[in-house]
């Protein structure tokens, strides 16, 4: 077997969460409905109608897509926030769809809940001198998602961060684990990739010739006929799993 140097990371119930509050919701889209009340021209729902309505217009948007014909290709978040708020009877001016963006980021951001492992595998995995990348199907914009990465305390940790919203491909399509391997320069075969997902992170990642952990942590999606070449329930199984293949 091959001497794997190299692992790839998803991210999103992989080594994190997302769990919001109302009380954040709250702040966020009442500084949102101000700025909306600022240039109105038109009639604005309530703040609590808001927060009622975009968060969840905003998820299905986006759940819808993979469904869909081009369930392949990512979407423009500016354009899930204008349709949002369409549901609502409210059209958005293209400078203030950019700061709806902005506000609607700063939601997701404070949701985002990092596994209490994380940050300690990547930094033994580092040490042992493994290439780190991530590879995540993403419709925020990739900048705001390297920040969030780096008030965490991860971003330090990778060699390399792929999202789907700068390539306008998701996974499984191969260009974006190419993408991640060409920026740690690692092949396929000396790679083991984890995520919560069958087709975007076991069958995708192993078609490439990659052997893939499917983790059980935050979401248990069954195999499905696939074939993981292991299942964990906590990322910090991870750094056993390794070691066997690495002979570390």
């Amino acid at each position: 077997m091959t001497k794997c140097d190299t692992v790839l990371f998803d991210l999103g119930h992989t080594l994190m969460d997302f769990r919001s509050t109302r009380d954040d919701l709250l702040e966020v889209y009442d500084e949102a409905r101000r700025r909306l009340l600022a240039g109105a021209k038109q009639d604005i729902p309530t703040l609590e109608d808001i927060v009622e309505i975009i968060p969840k217009k905003v998820v299905t948007i986006i759940d819808d897509s993979y469904r869909g014909p081009r369930a392949i290709e990512e979407l423009e978040m500016s354009q899930v926030i204008a349709q949002a708020f369409e549901s609502i009877n409210v059209r958005l001016p293209e400078p203030l769809v950019q700061e709806m963006l902005l506000l609607e980021h700063e939601a997701l951001s404070r949701s985002m809940t990092l596994s209490d492992g994380a940050r300690d595998v990547l930094a033994q995995l580092k040490r042992w001198g493994f290439k780190l990348g991530l590879v995540s199907n993403a419709t925020n914009l990739p900048h705001l998602l390297r920040r969030d990465l780096d008030r965490l305390g991860i971003l330090v940790h990778f060699d390399a961060t792929v999202f789907s919203s700068e390539l306008g491909l998701r996974k499984p399509h191969p260009t974006i684990y190419h993408a991640a391997l060409s920026g740690v320069a690692s092949e396929p075969t000396t790679t083991i990739f984890i995520g919560d997902r069958i087709r975007e992170d076991i069958w995708g990642p192993q078609a490439l010739g990659m052997r893939a952990v499917l983790t059980h942590e935050f979401r248990q999606e069954s195999p499905n006929g696939s074939k993981p070449d292991t299942i964990i329930s906590h990322v910090s199984e991870l750094l056993d799993f390794i070691r066997r293949m690495s002979s570390i």
